[in-house]
C-alpha cells in the first residue's frame, strides 16, 4: 500500500534497526492557543477526494527521505490544510505491519520508520511529526489521559491509560490530529462486566463475554482536526496549555465528565443537567436532561445495563426487567427517569436513532444506586418518541397542544381533558395502556372528539386498587408504532416525578452553601426559587447573606486582580504614560496585596523616565550627526561623530554615512594638496589624520596611502635637488667650454637631458648637447621645474643606460660639476621605476 519495499526474495525484517529520537517539539515553534478555526468551516471530507486519491498513490522506496517524501504529497497543494491533509492520508494508507524491510537500517527514512513502527520501536505521532517537519510545518507530539478500550465510564484511575497524538500549526491555527486513533480500531471488544437488562423499553437478559475483540484499519474522521473542547471528553494533554482549551482540565474533571462520543456534539442534544460521569440515586432514581433543538429529527434510545460483580443487590433469576427508563421531551427539553429495582451499579448508553433504523452512540453514564424505587412498577410503555408534545407530533400534523408535558398528575376517578389542533385533517387515535390491563379494558375511561380541525380527547384516571400510572397514547391513522405522536403519563403519584427534583434543588443548595463559587450559589438559589420551595432549614436565607458576602469579596478581589492586570500590562509594555497612571490607581486603593509589585512598578518608571531623558538626548545627538554629514565640514563631523559613539547609540546607518562622509573629505583635502605639490600643507593634513575619528578608515585608504608615498618622495626629490641649486652659473659655463668628447662627459650630460624631456635624437653630438648648456642658468631652472610626473619609463631606460657604466668616482674625477649632474640624474632615474611599478 503505497510504499516500493525492496525487491528482496526473502520475506524478512533483518537486520535489526535503533530508534531514533524525535522530540515532542523543535525551539522556535509558536505558542500554543486555542484554534482560530473549526474544521467544518474549512474542511469537506466530499471536496478533498481527488486529493485524497492522489496521496494514496505516492510510494516510497528504502532510499527515500522524508524531505523528498513530503516535497512529492505536497507538490502543487496551496494551504497548509491542504499539505496536512496529504500527508495524514498517505500514512493511514500504508501498511506498515504487512510489509518487509530487509535491509533498511536507517530510522530517519520513511521506511526506515515504519521498520521501526512495526518493531514496536516508533509510533504513529512520530512519524507524522517526522512527516510534517519535513514539509515546514510545526507538529508537536503531545502526551496525555486517554479513554481507550480499558476505560469504563465513571473509572476515577485512568493513570495507566496513556496515550500520544499530534498537534500541527494549520493555515495560522494549532489544530488536532490523533494519527493512531483515526487510522486503527478495535470492533468486538467487550469487558465481560455488562449484562444488558433493557434496550429502548425492552427487556433483555444479554450477559457480556469478555473478548478483545479484533484490530481493524479503518479512517475514522473524527480524530482528523477535531475541536479541542470536544476532543478532550476522550484525550487529555498532561500539559495543560496544549489542551488547548479556555478552560484547563485536570485529572480529576477529566475523570468526572459524562463519556462523550464525537456524536454528541452534533447530535442536537445538549445535556443541561448531571453533567457528570457517576450519578447517584436519590429515592431510588436517577434523572438527566438534555436540551434539543428544533430541528432535531432523531430519536434518543438508550441501553441499561447491570455490574453483577460490583453490584450490591442481585438480579431476579429468570425475570426481565423492562420499562425502567422514562423519556419526556416537550420539543425543548428532554429528560430521561430512570427508576431503580434492584440496587447496584449500572451503565446507562445514549444513542439517537436516525429513522429508527440507525443507532448512533453519543454519551454514558454510570449509575450507583444504593436503594430500590419506592414505586415497584414498570413504566406502562416505553415508545421510542418518549413522552410529552414533541416534534414528531409538530411533524405529524398536531398543533396547540393544551399539554406539552409528558407527565399529568390525575387523582383516580378525576377527568383531563387534552386538546388539540390539527395542520391538515387527518384520524386521530388515543390509547390508553397499562402494564397489566388491556387496552380494550381501558377504552371506557377515554373519549375523543374531532370538529373541524380541533380535537379533544377527555381521559378519565380508572379507580383500580394500587394501580397508579397509566400511558394516553394518541395516533395519527390507524394504531401502530410508526403512527405514534404523542404520548403522556397519567398518574397519581406526584412525588414519583417531582419529589427527586426538590431533594436534589435542596442537596444542590446545601452543597453550594458549603462552598464557595458565586456561579454555584447563585444558580442554587435560583433553582431552589423557581421551584417555590419553603425554606425551612434557613438554608435560602443563609446562601443570599453568603453570596453578598462572596460578592462584596469578589468584587474587592477583582479591583485587586484589575490593578495588578494593570501593573503588569503596564510592565509589560513598558509605558510610562500608562505605568504611572497604574502606580497612582494601585496607590490610591491602598492595598497591601500590590507593595511588591507597585514597587517593581515604580523601579521601571525611574528607569523609564531616564530612558526617555537619554532617548532625547539620543534624538538630539542623532540628529547633530545627520546635520553634520550634509554640512560636510570635517571639524563638525569630527565632534558628531564623537559624541554619537561616546554615547553609545546604535547605528541604523546614520554614523556608517558619517564616518565615511569624513573619510572621503580627508582624502579630498589630501588629493588637492598632492595636486598642487603644496608639501607643506600635505603633510599638515595628513598628520591631522593621526588624530581623526576615523583615523582607522584612513590608514587604510589607498587614497591616504598614495599621498604618504607622493610626499615622502618629493622630500627625496627636494634633497636631489639642493646641490644642484648650489652650483654656479661658471660651473655650467666650465662643462659647456669642455672641447674633449670624453664619452663621459658626453654620456652624463645626454642622460640629464634624455631626463629633462630632450629628444635623443637631438644630442647625438658633444656640440648639440652644448647648445642645451646655454644660457647656464637655463639647464638649472629646467632642473628646479623637473616633474617625476612627465618621465616615461622608455626614456628612463635609456638615460639609465647611458649612465650605469659609471659610478660617481668615475665622474668626480673627470669634473665635480658634472658629478653633481650625475648624482641628480642618477637618483631621479631610481625614482622612476619604483614610482611607475607602483602606479
Amino acid at each position: 500500500m503505497g510504499s516500493g519495499a525492496s525487491s528482496s526474495k526473502v520475506l524478512t525484517d533483518d537486520p535489526d534497526i535503533d530508534p531514533i529520537n524525535v522530540p515532542d517539539a523543535v525551539k522556535g515553534y509558536r505558542p500554543p492557543s486555542p484554534p482560530k478555526w473549526k474544521k467544518r468551516d474549512k474542511f469537506d471530507v466530499k471536496k478533498s477526494k481527488e486529493l485524497d486519491s492522489r496521496a494514496r498513490q505516492v510510494t516510497v522506496t528504502d532510499d527515500t527521505t522524508f524531505e523528498a517524501l513530503a516535497s512529492d504529497l505536497t507538490r502543487g497543494l496551496s494551504t497548509d490544510l491542504e499539505r496536512v491533509r496529504a500527508l495524514f492520508i498517505w500514512l493511514g494508507h500504508q501498511d506498515i505491519e504487512k510489509q518487509f524491510y530487509p535491509g533498511v537500517t536507517d530510522g530517519r527514512t520513511p521506511r526506515g520508520y515504519m521498520k521501526l513502527m512495526k518493531l514496536h520501536k516508533g509510533s504513529y505521532s512520530s512519524f507524522f511529526a517526522l512527516l510534517c517537519r519535513a514539509a515546514k510545518l510545526q507538529c508537536v507530539i503531545v502526551r496525555g489521559h486517554v479513554k481507550s478500550l480499558g476505560y469504563e465510564v465513571g473509572d476515577q484511575d485512568v493513570t495507566r491509560l496513556i496515550g500520544n497524538w499530534n498537534i500541527v500549526y494549520v493555515d495560522g491555527s494549532w489544530q488536532i490530529v490523533h494519527p493512531l486513533w483515526a487510522f486503527t480500531g478495535v470492533i468486538g471488544h467487550d469487558s465481560g462486566r455488562w449484562v444488558k437488562i433493557e434496550a429502548d423499553g425492552k427487556g433483555t437478559r444479554e450477559k457480556g463475554q469478555a473478548r478483545q475483540g479484533i484490530s481493524i484499519k479503518d479512517l475514522d474522521e473524527d480524530f482528523f482536526l477535531p475541536h479541542p473542547e470536544e476532543f478532550i471528553y476522550t484525550c487529555m494533554a498532561e500539559k495543560r496549555e496544549w489542551q488547548l482549551v479556555s478552560d484547563t482540565w485536570d485529572l480529576h474533571t477529566f475523570c468526572n465528565v459524562p463519556r462523550f462520543e464525537f456524536r454528541y456534539f452534533t447530535s442536537g442534544y445538549k445535556l443541561i443537567r448531571e453533567h457528570k460521569s457517576i450519578l447517584l440515586s436519590e429515592n431510588g432514581k436517577c434523572e438527566l436532561e438534555f436540551e434539543e433543538k428544533r430541528d432535531t429529527k432523531t430519536h434518543l434510545a438508550y441501553d441499561l445495563y447491570f455490574d453483577e460483580a460490583l453490584s450490591k443487590d442481585k438480579l431476579p433469576e429468570g425475570i426481565e426487567l423492562p420499562r425502567c427508563v422514562f423519556l419526556e421531551t416537550n420539543g425543548k427539553h428532554l429528560r430521561l427517569i430512570v427508576r431503580f429495582h434492584v440496587a447496584g451499579i449500572y451503565k446507562l448508553s445514549i444513542k439517537y436513532n436516525i429513522l429508527g433504523i440507525i443507532s448512533v452512540p453519543m454519551a454514558a453514564f454510570k449509575l450507583e444506586v444504593s436503594e430500590r424505587s419506592e414505586n415497584k412498577n414498570m413504566f406502562p410503555v416505553n415508545p421510542p418518541i418518549g413522552f410529552g408534545f414533541g416534534q414528531t407530533a409538530k411533524v405529524k400534523g398536531l398543533a396547540a397542544p393544551s399539554h406539552k408535558s409528558g407527565v399529568v398528575v390525575m387523582e383516580k376517578r378525576t377527568m383531563q381533558t387534552f386538546n388539540f389542533k390539527m395542520t391538515t385533517r387527518m384520524q386521530v387515535v388515543a390509547r390508553l395502556r397499562h402494564n397489566k390491563m388491556q387496552s380494550e379494558e381501558l377504552d371506557q375511561y377515554v373519549e375523543q372528539e374531532v370538529k373541524d380541525k380541533n380535537v379533544k380527547v377527555k381521559v378519565t384516571m380508572p379507580d383500580d386498587g394500587d394501580i397508579e400510572e397509566y400511558a394516553l397514547q394518541i395516533y395519527t391513522g390507524e394504531e401502530s408504532k410508526d403512527n405514534n405522536v404523542v404520548n403522556y403519563l397519567l398518574t397519581s403519584r406526584k412525588e414519583d416525578f417531582e419529589k427527586i427534583q426538590e431533594d436534589k434543588v435542596r442537596k444542590n443548595l446545601q452543597v453550594a452553601l458549603g462552598g464557595h463559587r458565586i456561579s454555584s450559589l447563585e444558580k442554587a438559589i435560583k433553582d431552589f426559587e423557581v421551584a417555590k420551595l419553603k425554606d425551612t432549614n434557613g438554608y435560602l436565607r443563609k446562601a443570599k447573606l453568603k453570596m453578598e458576602k462572596l460578592r462584596k469579596e469578589q468584587r474587592k478581589e477583582d479591583e485587586i486582580n484589575s490593578l495588578k492586570r494593570n501593573l503588569k500590562k503596564a510592565l509589560k509594555h513598558r509605558s510610562l504614560t500608562d505605568l504611572e497612571k497604574a502606580i497612582a490607581d494601585a496607590e490610591r486603593s491602598g492595598h497591601p496585596d500590590l507593595e511588591e509589585l507597585l514597587l517593581t512598578a515604580k523601579t521601571m518608571a525611574v528607569d523609564l523616565e531616564q530612558e526617555e531623558i537619554d532617548g532625547q538626548m539620543e534624538s538630539n545627538i542623532r540628529d547633530k550627526l545627520i546635520s553634520a554629514t550634509k554640512a560636510r565640514k570635517k571639524k563638525g563631523l569630527e565632534a558628531a561623530i564623537e559624541s554619537f559613539q561616546k554615547a553609545n547609540l546604535q547605528d541604523t546607518g546614520d554614523l556608517t554615512e558619517a564616518r565615511t562622509v569624513l573619510q572621503h573629505l580627508y582624502e579630498e583635502a589630501v588629493e588637492k594638496e598632492m595636486s598642487k605639490q603644496n608639501l607643506q600643507r600635505l603633510e599638515a593634513a595628513l598628520n591631522g589624520i593621526e588624530d581623526s575619528v576615523v583615523e582607522q578608515e584612513l590608514r587604510n585608504s589607498q587614497v591616504i596611502q598614495k599621498a604618504k608615498r607622493f610626499l615622502q618622495q618629493q622630500k627625496r626629490l627636494k634633497g636631489f635637488l639642493s646641490p644642484i641649486l648650489l652650483m654656479k652659473n661658471g660651473t655650467v659655463a666650465e662643462i659647456h667650454g669642455y672641447r674633449d668628447t670624453n664619452p663621459l662627459i658626453v654620456d652624463v650630460m645626454k642622460a640629464t637631458f634624455i631626463t629633462l624631456g630632450e629628444s635623443q635624437n637631438e644630442l647625438e653630438s658633444w656640440s648639440a648637447i652644448q647648445k642645451h648648456l646655454t644660457p647656464s642658468l637655463k639647464i638649472l631652472q629646467r632642473i628646479k621645474a623637473f616633474n617625476l610626473e612627465s618621465l616615461h619609463v622608455r626614456t628612463a631606460d635609456r638615460a639609465r643606460k647611458l649612465l650605469e657604466k659609471y659610478t660617481t668616482d668615475d665622474v668626480r674625477e673627470v669634473s665635480a660639476g658634472l658629478a653633481t649632474f650625475y648624482k641628480w640624474c642618477n637618483n631621479i632615474l631610481q625614482e622612476a621605476p619604483a614610482r611607475h611599478n607602483q602606479d
